[in-house]
């Protein structure tokens, strides 16, 4: 892990790296990327050896940025140790192993189960740090989701009803514009993650279908079921 001083530093959600502030470097000067993710350092020499992939790809040559959704497993040695908490970031990338919860046997891959863990957790951290909230990580929210997912993730934590894991995954927005919401009816009962609360040590997520989910949005429960009991008693003379 290198302590060397970096000639460029630039910042961005997730490992990214920018060919424009990259290639002016010589072999043996060092660039840092600070991510919400940890903070990573190497030399170009470095970054041409280990990601000659990253270098030879026509997102990197051509557009001049290349990203990684998930933090590899050979960038870890890069992670720098200039934050206080990047050393748990770290252990948490690492040593964090999701197997498929047994209820999810010939429903889902444990593959795209994962896919799908990975971009819940991914998607909510960042609207939280978008709305401000400080001392978060994506690995702490992909913990707690999946804890939600083993405690009764088979059913709807709001309305009790059966979700449909065989849907991850499956959607597709091309199909979804031609569609229209017949096509969308279609992905009613999919899992997705409603943010309970807000706590920031232990943060508690409940799995529902993903037409509760678009119902309750930000409402907290006692809001939502405030709502619930005044669409019931506005029609229940009319409901037929």
């Amino acid at each position: 892990m290198s302590r060397n001083k970096p000639t460029v530093t630039y910042k961005y959600s997730r490992l990214t790296f920018k060919r424009d502030l990259i290639e002016p470097l010589k072999d043996h000067e060092y660039f840092r990327v600070v991510t919400h993710e940890g903070t990573f350092q190497m030399s170009k020499s470095d970054f041409y050896t280990v990601f000659k992939n990253v270098t030879e790809s026509s997102a990197y040559k051509q557009d001049g940025l290349y990203n990684y959704v998930k933090v590899p497993q050979r960038a870890l040695q890069y992670l720098v140790d200039n934050t206080s908490n990047v050393t748990t970031q770290k252990q948490n990338i690492t040593g964090l192993h999701y197997s498929l919860p047994d209820f999810l046997v010939n429903q889902c891959t444990l593959q795209e189960y994962k896919k799908w863990l990975h971009r819940k957790a991914l998607a909510h951290f960042k609207r939280d740090s978008d709305r401000g909230m400080q001392n978060i990580s994506c690995s702490s929210y992909k913990k707690a989701i999946h804890e939600a997912v083993l405690n009764g993730g088979q059913h709807d934590a709001y309305t009790g009803e059966q979700l449909n894991w065989k849907l991850i995954s499956k959607y597709r927005n091309e199909e979804a514009r031609v569609g229209g919401r017949q096509y969308k009816k279609k992905f009613w009962y999919l899992p997705t993650v409603d943010h309970y609360d807000n706590n920031r040590e232990n943060p508690t997520f409940k799995i529902c279908a993903w037409k509760t989910n678009d119902c309750k949005n930000d409402l907290t429960l006692n809001e939502f079921l405030e709502v619930c009991e005044k669409v019931l008693n506005h029609n229940k003379n009319k409901i037929k």
